[in-house]
Order: C-alpha cells, then sequence, then structure tokens
C-alpha cells in the first residue's frame, strides 16, 4: 500500500472513531497494522485499535493491544501512558505507575502521563508529590482545566492557603468554573471533616478526581 492510501485509510478511521462505527475503525487500522508489515510505525495503529477496544468498554483487549503495540515500538511514551492508563481503570497502581514513570523518561512532556501519575498519589494520599505531578501538568499545557483543578486540591491538603488563592485568582481569568468547583467540593471536605471530628476519630479523605484524559 503507498502512503497516499495509508494517509487516506488513516483519516477513514480516524472518522470512522468519530462517528462511532467502532468496528469498521477496528478493521481498518487492522488493514494499515497488515500494511506496514510489523514495522514500528504499525505500533500506532496496534495501539489506536487498542484505544477502539477502549471505546468498546472493553478494557481487558484494550490493554492487550497497547502491550502488542509496546513490543513493536518499546519506546512508544503514548503506549506506555495507555498500558498505565488501563492498569489504573482495573486497579493495578503499581504497573500504572511503572509505565507512567517509563512514558516520562521516553517523554518529560507528556502531559498525560504526568497527570495520571498525580492521580496515583492523590489516591495514595501523597499530597505533596501529587503537588509537583500537577505543576507539571499545568507548566506542559498552562489551559489544562483537570490539572490546574487537581492542583488546587494539592494545595488545600496540603494546608497551603496563600498558592491555592494565588491559583483562584489565576483560574477565575480563563475558567471560572475552576475556581467555583475548587471552591464548592473545598466546603464539602471542610464539612465532611466537622461532621467527622463531632462523631470521633478523623478519617483522612480524598477528593474525586475528574476522570482521567487519555
Amino acid at each position: 500500500m503507498n502512503p497516499l492510501a495509508r494517509f487516506y485509510l488513516g483519516l477513514a478511521a480516524r472518522l470512522a472513531v468519530r462517528l462511532g462505527y467502532l468496528d469498521r475503525a477496528l478493521e481498518l487500522h487492522a488493514e494499515l497494522e497488515k500494511a506496514l508489515a510489523a514495522r514500528p510505525e504499525a505500533a500506532r495503529h496496534i495501539m489506536m485499535q487498542g484505544h477502539v477496544w477502549g471505546l468498546k468498554g472493553d478494557r481487558a483487549r484494550a490493554r492487550a493491544e497497547f502491550e502488542r503495540a509496546l513490543r513493536l515500538d518499546p519506546g512508544l511514551a503514548v503506549a506506555h501512558f495507555n498500558v498505565g492508563w488501563v492498569c489504573d481503570q482495573q486497579g493495578c497502581h503499581e504497573d500504572a505507575s511503572r509505565h507512567f514513570r517509563r512514558a516520562l523518561e521516553l517523554d518529560p512532556d507528556l502531559d498525560r502521563a504526568w497527570y495520571g501519575l498525580g492521580l496515583i498519589h492523590v489516591r495514595h494520599d501523597r499530597p505533596l508529590e501529587a503537588k509537583r505531578a500537577f505543576q507539571e501538568v499545568v507548566r506542559i499545557d498552562p489551559m489544562n482545566k483537570h490539572g490546574w483543578y487537581q492542583l488546587g486540591m494539592a494545595h488545600f491538603m496540603l494546608g497551603e492557603a496563600d498558592e491555592l488563592e494565588g491559583l483562584r485568582r489565576h483560574t477565575v481569568k480563563f475558567n471560572p468554573k475552576i475556581a467555583h468547583q475548587l471552591d464548592a467540593d473545598i466546603d464539602k471536605i471542610k464539612r465532611q471533616r466537622k461532621a467527622a471530628s463531632e462523631k470521633g476519630p478523623q478519617v483522612a479523605g480524598a477528593t474525586d478526581a475528574p476522570v482521567s484524559p487519555a
């Protein structure tokens, strides 16, 4: 298959995903993979098959495809991120962390991997490490609303009131919803803590994290 034909076939595959024709998208990406004859470039089409399986709700098959892409091209940072994302969804947080870190070794500016790593730190009550990860997210993508939200929550958990207020003032300029959501969720946590303290020993809580932007 010549490069021009592969280009148009790739466009058709992406359009099929956008329109919800997922089975057709799988067929097209499989055809593109076959055309590349196990060359490293085929890893991206294998990875896209994993993405489609994820959209279909089959996380096990998605992970298998992402891992197959890695076997073909171990240096593909985004494939490591995708394996980590599926591992995280399956509750395999150690495996997820390992793949996110490997993705960042290969591409330090892969904001999705920083975000995924930050969420793992949140779940394991490591606010300082979470803060550092989310700082990288917003450094790389200054308009990432999820990154700003999570960074704000990390400031709150660390008791960094001045940093939190500075973040609120900054985000109001381009997305007031971030500051409003922070205010609402922080107020909710404070009320939960107050109620818990009135009942007995306080149990550390964690905020619900937005869906990962995988």
